[in-house]
This record gives structure tokens, sequence and C-alpha cells, in this order.
């Protein structure tokens, strides 16, 4: 089915959040942004059923959640019925659970604190120039018209020229893909490069998470993405997927390596990052 945006607004729905304030991370991140985005919901809080209720809301009469995943983790002292699902030393198992939950968006529900209906939709930014939290990152990128690419071996990247693209917002979106591989390199998030062209499923779960940390920068610095963006990153989303179906905690994992990746991006603009930008020179 190809992607539709049905908002006005230039940019994805702000993050999304939890009932206390917290936001989402990983797979529920950009899940829960995307439908946002799809329902054109403007407010950033998801709440379950229970929460509404216990904050005085009611969710709506035909209302229908969408799907969040609760990931858990528990330590057994005996053998694991699915030995290959758990891991551990010998005194004991690290079991790993993924359940699905409902969760409503706010404006499904009626009735909540006036704080859950603000619109948190991220302010239209000049896309001009690269943002500053892009920038400020210690990659070493080279514009000389070469197709976009991380090169592990010299620990840069090359990219066209600004002005061949097809708008700033494409610029800004290849260049944060590159910026995740960027973050796989050693002496950073070292996820395994040296497998990238050898092992077709390596290249796929590097791919996924280079995508997919593409959107959660986007959405956390409010960065607009077009229609037409929109269906390449959905294109690009579900053809990697496809090569991963013989591992379906494969998605999870991307979706975890791409929130490690642009924390870890993004801190470089944070007040610590000058001491981060440090460390990893």
């Amino acid at each position: 089915v190809p992607w539709r945006k049905p908002w006005a607004h230039g940019g994805l729905p702000g993050e999304p959040k939890r009932a206390d304030g917290q936001p989402f991370s990983g797979f529920n991140a950009w899940t829960l942004a995307m439908f946002a985005g799809v329902h054109g919901y403007a407010h950033a809080s998801w709440l379950t059923y229970r929460q509404a209720e216990a904050l005085g809301g009611q969710v709506r009469r035909g209302e229908k959640a969408s799907p969040a995943i609760l990931y858990k983790t528990k330590v057994t002292s005996g053998q694991a019925a699915d030995p290959e699902a758990a891991t551990g030393d010998q005194d004991g198992r690290v079991l790993r659970f993924l359940k699905s939950y409902g969760v409503f968006n706010a404006a499904q529900v009626d009735g909540l604190p006036a704080s859950f209906y603000t619109d948190t939709r991220p302010e239209r930014r000049d896309v001009s120039q690269l943002p500053p939290e892009l920038a400020a990152v210690p990659a070493t990128v080279i514009y000389d018209g070469s197709d976009p690419a991380f090169y592990p071996s010299h620990d840069h990247i090359r990219m066209p020229l600004p002005g061949d693209f097809e708008s700033p917002a494409a610029w800004h979106a290849i260049a944060g893909h590159e910026l995740v591989h960027w973050t796989a390199g050693p002496g950073r998030l070292e996820r395994g490069l040296e497998r990238y062209h050898v092992d077709p499923t390596a290249r796929a779960l590097e791919e996924l998470t280079a995508e997919l940390g593409t959107i959660l920068l986007a959405m956390r610095l409010g960065l607009p993405l077009s229609e037409h963006l929109m269906q390449n990153h959905a294109a690009y989303i579900s053809s990697w997927a496809r090569l991963l179906t013989d591992t379906p905690s494969a998605l999870m994992k991307a979706s975890g390596q791409a929130q490690k990746a642009v924390e870890y991006l993004l801190a470089f603009s944070q007040p610590l990052g000058a001491e981060r930008s440090a460390e990893a020179a």
C-alpha cells in the first residue's frame, strides 16, 4: 500500500511519550510516530485503557488501539524451555519476553488533563543548512559528488554536493542515514561492519538500523519529511525487512540499535558533547 501523508505539517508528529511523560524508545518510538502520522494525531501522549481511566479520561467509542511492545527479562535458575531464546551463565539464564499491548493516543480520549492535549508537533525549521545537531557530529564528510556512502576503511562519509539533492529535506535524510552508519565504526558503537559485504543478513540488519535511525532523527529534530521521502523510507525498510524473515527478532534489534545510534549522534550537540567528541577522536 503506498504511503499517504494525511497531515499538513511539514514534519513527523512529535516524539511519542508514555502516560508519565517519558519518551518511548526503540521499536515503539518509530512505530507509534508512524501511527500518529497515518491518523493525523497531533498529541504525543499514548496511554493504555486503564491509564486513561485512572487519569479521568474515557476512550471514545469505536476508537482502536495501536500496538506497542513490552520487552521484559527474567532470570531463571533452571534450564530454559528454549535454550536459543535465553542467555546467561551456568547459574542461571536470562529469558527475554516480548508482549504486545494496546495504547491510545490522547486524541482518541476525552477528559484527560489539559496537558495531554497540547500540539507537540515540532516547529518548522530552517532547512537551508544542515541542522546544527548533525553538523556537530565529528564525522569526516566529503562532498565531492560521489554516491552517498560511509567507508569504514577510511572512516569517512562521501556525499553528493548539497545542491545535487532534489530538496534540502532529501539532503538531511541521506546525511542522517550515513551518520547512523558512521556510529557503527571502531571506537564508537562497533556494530561489526566487517561482515557487511559478506553476510546478506548482517547487511540487511545494518541498513534497517540506518533507515530507522534516519526516521528517529527526523522525529527528534523536527525535520521535514515529504510524502515522497516517506514513500522511499517505507519501501527501503520493507525491502530490507524481507531479507530478515528468518530472524523475527531482527526488527526489534535494528530498532534498539537505531535508538542507540541516534542518542550517540545527538550527544555531540549536548553540553557534554565536547567531552564525548574528545573521547571518540
